[in-house]
């Protein structure tokens, strides 16, 4: 029986039939900053185990006191300590996080939606990628009220599934955060990675910095961060559920925290312990220069860009392109029977 703060009986369904773990993802962006600054999309992605669902569910609503929460209202309200509760919480209770980066946007219409298919992409290829019970099988992303937009999600998502790119049972389902709390723990990461991107203020991503794995969206590689205030512990990249280890440069823990010169400024509404922050840009344009260097590389390896919506329909094209060496006027042969004897 699943906790009463979930009242969405279709979902409640989906996860009886779901074996594994479950991804819960949001979006964040800024697509024309004021004053300057780099315009770019975020996706994050929350993995819990199908059995955490009911205590998160239930621990996040205590701390709201309600059934509704939109993080962004919260830090208008001055609800800074309910943030910095539901993070530390999600800190101990994620098996893992991913944030995926789409930067610079292009200055033209449809370059949200675009960003938006990269990111899911990207998301959708990481968090699914393991193998076995405990694989990711179902994402849950909070639904948009464009119902182009998440329609463009599921052609997504069917895309990859067609190219092989993930398992055939991969779902993705658009639920509402009034109706699943579950989806809050995706608001408040996404929230807190856009604060840092945004204005260098790290101090809401910094409990969740050991559990977060940052991604460049396009080439799905991960990006090595400099990280002086906060440095992660070296090692491999947290492995997707039932997925292999990975090894080499691909680093766990890769959080945007804001460096050691970027706090101690102005001050705001306030996480518990946390020092003043200065008002910056310093963590996105390390962000940008670094995934620079990231798409460079995968251009040396031939796979540039591998999440675009043009890369992925280029893909389709060659799985569907006839073999130039079969005769078209003949049917293919079939295998050569060994003769008995």
């Amino acid at each position: 029986m699943s906790s009463p703060s979930l009242r969405d009986p279709r979902l409640a369904l989906l996860y009886q039939r779901t074996p594994g773990t479950i991804a819960f993802v949001d979006e964040s962006y800024r697509p024309q900053p004021r004053g300057g600054g780099a315009p770019f999309y975020s996706m994050s992605a929350v993995i819990l185990a199908k059995d955490q669902l009911d205590h998160v569910r239930e621990v996040l609503t205590d701390i709201a006191g309600s059934l509704y929460w939109h993080t962004t209202e919260a830090h208008e309200d001055g609800r800074a300590s309910e943030i910095t509760r539901m993070n530390r919480f999600l800190a101990r209770e994620t098996q893992w996080n991913v944030l995926t980066v789409d930067i610079p946007l292009a200055e033209s219409n449809g370059a949200v939606e675009r960003a938006r298919s990269i990111c899911l992409a990207a998301i959708t290829r990481e968090v699914t990628r393991g193998t076995g019970p405990n694989a990711v099988r179902l994402i849950v992303a909070d639904r948009n009220r464009d119902e182009a937009l998440n329609r463009s999600d599921q052609a997504t998502v069917a895309q990859l599934r067609s190219l092989g790119d993930v398992d055939p049972n991969v779902a993705l389902y658009h639920g509402r955060m009034g109706r699943e709390p579950v989806l809050w723990a995706a608001d408040t990461v996404s929230w807190s990675a856009y604060r840092n991107l945004s204005v260098d203020d790290g101090r809401w991503i910094e409990p969740l910095r050991d559990v977060l794995t940052v991604l460049d969206a396009r080439t799905g590689r991960p990006v090595d961060m400099k990280q002086p205030q906060a440095a992660a512990a070296p090692g491999a990249v947290a492995p997707s559920p039932g997925a292999p280890q990975t090894t080499g440069a691909q680093v766990r823990g890769q959080s945007a925290v804001a460096s050691t010169s970027s706090l101690g400024g102005a001050r705001s509404e306030m996480p518990d312990g946390a020092q003043p922050y200065r008002r910056g840009s310093t963590v996105l344009y390390d962000l940008v220069a670094r995934i620079a260097q990231v798409r460079r590389a995968a251009g040396s390896g031939g796979i540039v860009e591998g999440n675009t919506p043009e890369a992925l329909a280029a893909r389709a094209r060659r799985l569907t392109a006839p073999d130039p060496t079969t005769p078209l006027d003949h049917p293919t042969p079939g295998p050569t029977r060994k003769p008995q004897q």
